[in-house]
């Protein structure tokens, strides 16, 4: 049996990567393509505890290094639980990821340094990569126009100035990844069909090829 591939969608809050998700979803689908759909943070235990911080909860209010490291341990137990990430590409099952690692570089390097963040996922890093990154590029501006049209409580990483810094470490992020993972950028500022179109044209290339 073929080993499943590792999709990852990657982008600020706002830049459409969970739609872009439910387009390649939606098409792997109509193709006849197991697939499965995966996020992090995760619904366990430990990313329940990550989801409490980032709406603010009382008594999860962390130091963010401590979340820094809270998502690598929730990515390490997505990884090897069973049932988990591993078991699923080892079925042969595609598996299409709302955010990965990069995402932990991004968004805890402001607080932590990229480094120390990427020294906590180093080890997961020897045991999985993903097939394909997709990043989705929006200016801050646009991120939080869409937040706002949401209507809903925004998160602890969704005020604008965190969005701003955040936008800086994925660049750099970007940069320091793309020699090591296959990373495509996404133009997120154009139209919900041209950015689904851009999606699964290359994730059907992935996998049928």
């Amino acid at each position: 049996m073929c080993r499943g591939r590792f999709i990852v969608f990657e982008g600020i809050d706002g830049s459409g990567k969970s739609t872009a998700l439910g387009a390649a979803a939606s098409a792997l689908s109509f193709e006849g393509i197991r697939y499965a759909c995966e996020r992090e943070p995760t619904s366990g235990r430990i990313g329940e505890i990550i989801s409490a911080f980032m709406f603010g909860r009382e008594g999860y209010d962390f130091d963010e290094r401590t979340v820094a490291a809270l998502f690598a341990a929730d990515r390490l137990d997505h990884l090897l639980k069973k049932g988990g990430l591993e078991d699923t590409l080892s079925g042969g099952v595609n598996v299409l990821c709302d955010r990965f690692w990069l995402s932990s570089l991004a968004y805890q390097s402001s607080a932590f340094g990229m480094d120390r963040v990427w020294e906590l996922n180093d080890g997961i890093s020897s045991m999985i990569k993903p097939d394909l990154t997709l990043y989705y590029s929006v200016s801050a501006d646009t991120a939080v126009k869409r937040i706002g049209s949401r209507g809903e409580k925004t998160e602890y990483y969704e005020r604008r100035d965190r969005l701003e810094r955040t936008l800086a470490c994925y660049r750099e992020a970007i940069s320091r990844r793309m020699s090591e993972d296959n990373i495509v950028i996404i133009d997120g500022e154009q139209g919900e069909e041209e950015v689904a179109k851009a999606t699964v044209s290359h994730i059907l290339q992935l996998i049928i090829s």
